[in-house]
């Protein structure tokens, strides 16, 4: 998310940074800081306190990126300061909260069969009808999706890419990692799912003995 903040064009949108953490003085924190047309770090702040200035700066949607992590202050959310709340990359799954509106997602990342009926989550209604689907359909979110064309995970690209690689398809970038991967694991069938979890930075740049690590999402 590093360079997201700052991605926002003034003239459409007025971006607003809630810090719930404390700096940790890192590079990409003070970019955040720098590029964010407005930051304000309110991690020693009270829940009481936030709540009032997300309603002073009249924010139209408010976007959870922590969910149930260290750092996260849900009780802002419950407190609805927003006409709309939403939940984005920090948390992978549902929150289960009738505060949390819509999560962006993926058809991969979360199927349809597993949605409930549509509701707006703005009135007692949104509870009734909650209880009279409960039994009778087997869905897992409560939230509404809004579902991106190929993938959720928007990544820091201006970072993590080249000035040559923003030029290319999606089919072209499907064909680069192919060729990748074989590359990389000339033995490895194509079918066969690799999984690795960077929930860590340090993790990134760490190197497997084994061709192949799998590890649990957190």
């Amino acid at each position: 998310m590093q360079s997201v903040f700052g991605f926002h064009d003034p003239r459409r949108a007025r971006a607003v940074c809630y810090a719930t953490t404390a700096s940790d003085r890192s590079v990409h924190r003070q970019q955040i800081e720098r590029e964010a047309p407005v930051f304000r770090d309110v991690s020693n702040w009270s829940a009481e306190q936030t709540v009032q200035q997300i309603v002073t700066d009249k924010i139209h949607i408010l976007v959870n990126l922590n969910g149930y992590t260290r750092g996260a202050k849900n009780e802002v959310f419950a407190a609805r300061p927003a006409p709309i709340q939403m939940a984005f990359m920090g948390f992978a799954g549902t929150l289960g909260a009738e505060w949390c509106d819509y999560l962006l997602a993926d058809e991969t990342a979360i199927p349809p069969s597993t949605l409930r009926p549509v509701r707006s989550n703005r009135g007692l209604e949104s509870v009734f009808r909650d209880e009279e689907f409960s039994e009778a359909e087997d869905w897992v979110y409560s939230e509404n999706i809004i579902f991106c064309r190929d993938t959720f995970f928007c990544c820091d690209h201006a970072q993590s890419c080249e000035s040559w690689e923003r030029s290319l398809t999606w089919e072209d970038e499907l064909r680069r990692r192919w060729k990748m991967r074989r590359e990389l694991f000339p033995n490895l069938p194509d079918d066969t799912i690799i999984m690795g979890n960077f929930n860590q930075l340090y993790k990134v740049t760490l190197v497997c003995p084994r061709p192949v690590s799998i590890s649990p999402f957190h």
